[in-house]
């Protein structure tokens, strides 16, 4: 997992100011790696974090000589096993033995060249991901099913800038950075936690966001713009089977299981954000029983309120959580 950032200029090189700019902005993360390509209008960058086994190895970003592509990615991929499969089988002349020791970012480079811009339906995970193509002049943004990895934007006569934290961004247009009153007041219209009420707009004016299961298109040549689905849960929708309680329990515990597997290829040691409830506890007693099979603990980190904090509404609400996460 990563962090990714850059520019494609539309009218000139890439200044080096501009490149010193958005690196900067990027120092107050904990980074274990920064690798950059910059060739003229072109600026691409990825601040590399290791996490999984594959990522301290894991190439972005990318610039392929033959093709003109540029591809740079902030990725954590659930199905390697199957999307290795499937690009086995689209690509004969690619063996298992290359693919498997790649990061997430290549895998899933390995699997544009394979299936093209819609490429993103073989990947689950949580990725935002940028591709640029000299040839069609196109800047291609992607976010991943439920845009976990944020990845916002800004483009303009001179320049599309993208990151997957606003920092980069906030850092290139400096004080042309406004704060979007009309996102503010919308975020503020109820009492939930949702502010994603107005399709791909930001807390910052002419700063967007990919939406969840969408890519952005943007052509620098004509500055025509595209926002494409390329996920719709509720167009796929298939019943199950009829089976019996069992059958449909066992199903349930399965996919579960997967699930919680999927998350745990950690290189080091795995924590999970525990809380008294049942989501969270389910996870964690599933992911305890895995990691433990490793030799391995789940360690736990849990939000509870100050010593000093004022009981209100306790009749309605659990404020403190503490008793409830001990019995675990």
């Amino acid at each position: 997992m990563s962090a990714i950032w850059g520019v494609v200029d539309k009218n000139q090189a890439v200044l080096t100011e501009t490149v010193e700019r958005m690196q900067q902005s990027m120092q107050e993360f904990k980074i274990d790696r920064y690798e950059s390509i910059i060739r003229d209008n072109i600026y691409f960058a990825c601040g590399h974090q290791y996490i999984t086994p594959e990522s301290g190895t894991d190439v972005s970003p990318i610039y392929d000589e033959d093709s003109k592509i540029w591809f740079t990615a902030d990725c954590y991929l659930y199905n390697r096993a199957e999307l290795i499969d499937e690009i086995l089988g689209a690509d004969k002349l690619v063996g298992r033995e290359i693919l498997e020791p790649l990061g997430d970012a290549m895998l899933s480079y390995k699997a544009y060249e394979c299936f093209g811009e819609r490429f993103v339906e073989k990947l689950k995970g949580t990725f935002s991901i940028v591709i640029y193509r000299e040839a069609e002049k196109d800047v291609l943004m992607y976010a991943d099913h439920l845009a976990r990895r944020y990845l916002a934007y800004h483009n303009d006569e001179s320049a599309v800038c993208f990151a997957s934290v606003y920092q980069p961004i906030l850092a290139l247009l400096d004080n042309n950075v406004r704060i979007n009153r009309e996102w503010l007041c919308t975020a503020y219209s109820d009492c939930t936690a949702d502010t994603v009420k107005l399709p791909r707009v930001t807390i910052y004016e002419n700063v967007f966001q990919v939406e969840p299961g969408h890519y952005v298109k943007i052509n620098i040549a004509t500055n025509r713009i595209e926002n494409i689905c390329y996920y719709n849960p509720t167009k796929k929708i298939k019943s199950l089977p009829k089976m019996s309680d069992d059958e449909y329990k066992e199903l349930f515990i399965d996919t579960f299981s997967k699930t919680v597997e999927s998350m745990l290829r950690s290189a080091g040691e795995t924590g999970i954000m525990l809380s008294g409830g049942l989501d969270s506890s389910a996870v964690a007693a599933f992911a305890a029983i895995k990691l433990a099979k490793a030799d391995k603990k789940l360690y736990s980190y849990t939000s509870v309120p100050a010593g000093d904090f004022q009981y209100e509404n306790t009749k309605f609400f659990i404020e403190n959580e503490t008793d409830m996460v001990l019995e675990h």
